[in-house]
């Protein structure tokens, strides 16, 4: 079902991208590159910077995110996030572990932790990127439309998965006007290749 979904939207939004003119084709330079496995423990360093660590979360910490790594995917680092977020931070293990599985009802669950201004932003930011990618692929994309809107590119560790999600979701609802500008922000900023519309396909 998911590869059929993946294969579908992937389609779905090249032939949307086809039609989009390439701002980069005239000379407009990428605002932004994609994150790497050092820039997203930098990321996560800052956020446990007021926290003492215990030695068991500090080694699954670098044992998570090793000096020496080979470069990783975006889907790749979101999932690696994901997966430090619930050995650290507990309240986020439910939203983590609903997002590694198949949908149970055809109401989407209310996550109360995406909109409490007490989540720390880098938390935040990730976990409604990650629950986004999970209602796109569960065809929510009302729900998906509302979760991924107003998220910058700067504020999550996948900003080309943020780009195609929020383009799908948008196209899922028949929103054409609002998946061709997201595509044509992802060309500005230098996103918009056939291989990063299709690698968020593959979570």
């Amino acid at each position: 079902m998911k590869t059929m979904l993946a294969l579908v939207c992937a389609a779905t939004v090249l032939a949307l991208a086809a039609s989009v003119p390439a701002d980069d084709e005239l000379g407009t330079r990428a605002t932004w590159k994609p994150q790497t496995r050092q820039d997203v423990r930098t990321m996560i360093d800052q956020w446990l910077a007021n926290r003492n660590l215990s030695e068991l979360e500090r080694l699954k910490l670098d044992t998570l995110w090793p000096s020496e790594a080979s470069p990783a995917s975006g889907d790749e680092l979101l999932d690696n996030v994901a997966i430090t977020l619930s050995l650290l931070a507990p309240e986020t293990k439910e939203i983590v572990d609903l997002c590694r599985g198949e949908r149970t009802s055809p109401i989407a669950p209310e996550v109360q932790l995406l909109s409490e201004g007490s989540t720390p932003e880098f938390v935040r930011n990730n976990l409604r990127l990650l629950y986004g990618r999970w209602l796109v692929q569960n065809d929510l994309h009302d729900e998906a439309v509302t979760t991924l809107d107003g998220l910058e590119l700067d504020s999550v560790v996948d900003p080309a998965s943020l780009l195609f999600y929020r383009s799908v979701a948008h196209h899922g609802l028949l929103n054409k006007e609002k998946t061709s500008t997201a595509i044509s922000a992802s060309r500005r900023k230098g996103t918009a290749t056939r291989g990063s519309l299709s690698i968020a396909l593959n979570p």
